[in-house]
């Protein structure tokens, strides 16, 4: 009869009281030694230190299992200091697995893109990470990292590629916070054919499905607090949120300086911002952000135009653009858009982005492939970028995206 063998590390041995403890994958495996142990044996395991990875020879009954045979296969001969938390491993595993499983079901095909832009992210706020590339002649051409797979998806859209999704990295340079990690798994995908709405209505199956999946519900508890996904979310527009909250009319603030007098007025440290757009993240974040439910996810849609995105404006109100952020718990998990197509008025917005101080130090230009496949001609769709690291970390109950994320600091 073959003796069972279980492979591992050596977590804890106590020759006195006749016990070991060996970890695998699947957990930690108490074991009582033999009372026998042949002479070999006896002095392997006077020589072992904890840690070190073994094979054990065991012999089960109904009610415990006992070392009989034992072989060293690696010796510890130092201390790890890394730290990987299990949700970047285990949980993060079951999100992946379910979302490309989610989409190819809902016949999205899965695509795959470049890491390398040819011109670095022209979005205020947002810094491209730059990489060099030496080729065999001697020359060097300068590479940026993405900051999402936006441009090449939407050119795929463009070659007739019509509903697409894609799971990658996403590099963003500087930042690095509770919620922030420089380098972070994102989900995009692109509804041709399709409006903002309709993306809407895809992510919140796609959540509680999730939910589901992994918790069995689509109440899940996030920070002490109940949240339930039951279907259709709230819906707010940003406008009409401001105003019942603090009073101000976007509306009304047409210029920097309105909007800085508003601001300020509710007591709003305004010093320094040079742009509306300064001064609407301020105000949403000191007096919006904190008022929003918890018990319910929320969908903040219409956002001033003036904010930098590749959205279309709304035909109601040329003010206003037609995108929505989903907040769930406090925490932003996903922006989304109905997707401007028209390279006239794409390439007039990249144009008064490079002539505005919001740009002041950008080394970069216009991604004219881009344009060109908007003037090929883009279908009119809808899309959305999603952060998986910020979705992990509502079902691992953390505040912070190191919980979720494995060598979080390289």
């Amino acid at each position: 009869m073959t003796t069972p063998v279980i492979s591992g590390r050596l977590r804890a041995l106590n020759i006195g009281a006749g016990t070991c403890v060996v970890e695998d994958a699947s957990g930690c495996l108490s074991l009582y030694l033999e009372d026998n142990m042949d002479a070999e044996t006896t002095a392997l395991l006077n020589e072992l230190e904890e840690g070190d990875i073994v094979e054990c020879g065991v012999r089960r009954t109904s009610q415990e299992m006992t070392l009989k045979s034992l072989r060293l296969l690696v010796p510890v001969l130092g201390p790890l200091h890394d730290i990987v938390p299990d949700a970047s491993l285990t949980l993060k595993s079951e999100i992946l697995t379910h979302t490309s499983r989610f989409f190819q079901d809902h016949g999205f095909l899965n695509v795959e893109t470049p890491h390398f832009m040819t011109v670095p992210d022209l979005t205020p706020g947002i810094s491209s990470f730059k990489t060099t590339y030496h080729d065999p002649a001697g020359s060097t051409i300068d590479y940026y990292l993405q900051s999402s797979p936006e441009h090449y998806m939407k050119r795929l859209l463009a070659l007739g590629y019509e509903n697409i999704f894609q799971i990658c990295r996403f590099f963003r340079d500087g930042e690095r916070y509770d919620t922030h990690h420089p380098e972070f798994i994102g989900l995009e995908w692109y509804q041709a054919y399709d409006d903002y709405r309709g993306v809407m209505e895809t992510m919140e199956e796609y959540i509680v499905s999730m939910a589901i999946n992994i918790t069995g519900d689509s109440t899940i508890n996030y920070q002490g607090q109940d949240i339930n996904l039951g279907r259709p979310w709230p819906r707010r527009r940003v406008n009409d949120l401001i105003r019942e909250l603090t009073g101000i009319d976007l509306e009304q603030c047409t210029t920097r300086e309105s909007l800085n007098a508003a601001v300020a007025d509710r007591g709003v440290d305004v010093a320094g911002a040079e742009s509306r757009e300064d001064l609407f993240h301020r105000l949403f974040v000191d007096q919006i952000e904190p008022e929003l439910p918890r018990d319910r996810p929320i969908l903040l849609m219409d956002y001033p135009a003036y904010l930098p995105s590749l959205a279309r404006s709304l035909d109601s109100d040329p003010q206003f653009v037609e995108r929505f952020e989903l907040y769930i718990g406090g925490l932003e998990l996903a922006n989304a858009f109905t997707e401007l197509n028209d390279p006239r008025e794409q390439r007039e917005r990249y144009e008064n982005l490079l002539k505005s101080e919001r740009t002041r130090g950008y080394s970069g230009g216009i991604d004219e492939q881009f344009i060109q496949a908007l003037e090929y001609g883009m279908p009119p769709a809808g899309g959305i970028a999603l952060g998986i690291d910020r979705l992990a970390m509502i079902f691992a109950d953390t505040s912070k995206i190191d919980d979720v994320i494995a060598f979080r600091n390289y």
